[in-house]
């Protein structure tokens, strides 16, 4: 009964370790070295960052899009409640993961002011 009992718990960790706490529909690798390829006048630095799936200061919309892929939702409110830089050409793509986790991008004219997790 208790290799039942603990077949049955490493089943279950196994599983849970096969799951990712990254934003849903994470482009692959090979899509995002297929852009940073099509792409070669963007700074190393933020090559890395794409191929590392890390957001970082300075990246464009379509750069966070090609590291991170389509956000959950996107508000671009101007009542400041959760923007880190207040301005006319602000706004904050959503992301969520599976396990309910959520990650924000802060833009402010179309640059990354700010971002609330690193994946890794």
């Amino acid at each position: 009964m208790i290799i039942k009992k603990l077949s049955i718990f490493l089943f279950f960790f196994t599983l849970l370790g096969c799951v990712s706490t990254k934003p849903f529909g994470v482009p692959d690798r090979n899509s995002r070295q297929e852009y940073v390829q099509a792409n070669p006048e963007i700074s190393d630095n933020i090559k890395k960052a794409i191929l590392e799936e890390r957001i970082v200061v300075g990246m464009t919309k379509e750069q966070v899009a090609a590291t991170w892929g389509k956000p959950s939702s996107i508000d671009d409110s101007n009542d400041g409640s959760h923007l880190k830089v207040h301005g006319k050409e602000e706004e904050s793509w959503w992301y969520r993961s599976f396990f309910g986790s959520t990650y924000f991008v802060d833009f402010n004219f179309g640059k990354v002011v700010y971002s609330s997790s690193q994946l890794r």
